[in-house]
């Protein structure tokens, strides 16, 4: 919802504001995790994951400068791995367990999953029927199903492939039945609607008379011997004379 708020506004086109954004919730984060406040659960899940998603807008909008690196994509997955152990924060433990580690760093885990996105040889994987929306959006309510019909006491692991079978195909119908569709729309324009309306309707200004059928006769088109060469044309724009030169 925030960051809806924010692409609405227009923040996230502009990398400046957004990067004073991201330093400023993650000042706010790192100050909460160091000191002895208590956020409430929404509170503290915001403060995580929040800056996830500013960071990854960052590396789009910043990607002309930013290098392709292995060595750099190995060293901030080490940096996570590392806080994943280390004792960090103080009591308030804004993400999971005993410590704030995972939260802290998690944007540090953004460039290596972009890097290896770009480098793994499975670009062609969704290239023409991308679930993995889906995937995301429905994971979390099956998964929480799932544990209310108590299929969790299996184990970890069986759970989690219960978890991808069963989010599968909601992520399938996700596809073929919105996603897919409401792909065809983002080039809508309730101008461009408008202005064929009215052609179709009545006829737009200087697209001659309509037909019986509403069709526009578009006006005769100018014989080539009357139109100006790009010399002809260049200077008459030069010298101030919107006429056509004569031959």
């Amino acid at each position: 919802m925030v960051l809806g708020a924010l692409a609405v506004v227009g923040i996230l086109r502009r990398p400046a504001m957004v990067l004073t954004l991201t330093v400023t919730v993650a000042v706010i984060e790192v100050s909460v995790a160091l000191s002895d406040l208590s956020p409430s659960y929404d509170v503290g899940k915001m403060l995580s994951f929040v800056p996830l998603f500013l960071t990854g807008a960052l590396l789009y909008l910043y990607r002309e400068r930013i290098p392709d690196s292995g060595l750099l994509a190995l060293a901030l997955l080490g940096i996570f791995l590392v806080g994943c152990w280390l004792p960090l924060g103080g009591p308030a433990t804004i993400f999971s367990g005993d410590n704030n580690g995972p939260a802290l760093l998690a944007p540090a885990l953004a460039y290596p999953v972009l890097w290896l996105g770009v480098h793994l040889p499975f670009q062609r994987i969704g290239s023409r029927n991308d679930y993995s929306y889906g995937m995301y959006i429905y994971a979390f309510p099956i998964q929480i199903l799932l544990v209310i019909w108590g299929l969790n006491r299996w184990g970890e692991g069986v759970y989690t492939v219960l978890c991808i079978v069963a989010t599968f195909p909601a992520a399938m119908a996700s596809w073929w039945l919105v996603e897919r569709n409401a792909l065809r729309l983002k080039a809508f324009s309730p101008t461009a609607v408008f202005r064929r309306h009215a052609a179709v309707s009545g006829g737009t200004p200087g697209s001659g008379p309509p037909t019986p059928h509403g069709e526009s006769t578009p006006l005769p088109a100018k014989r080539a011997a009357d139109r100006p060469t790009g010399v002809e044309a260049a200077s008459a724009v030069v010298s101030g004379d919107p006429g056509t030169p004569s031959s």
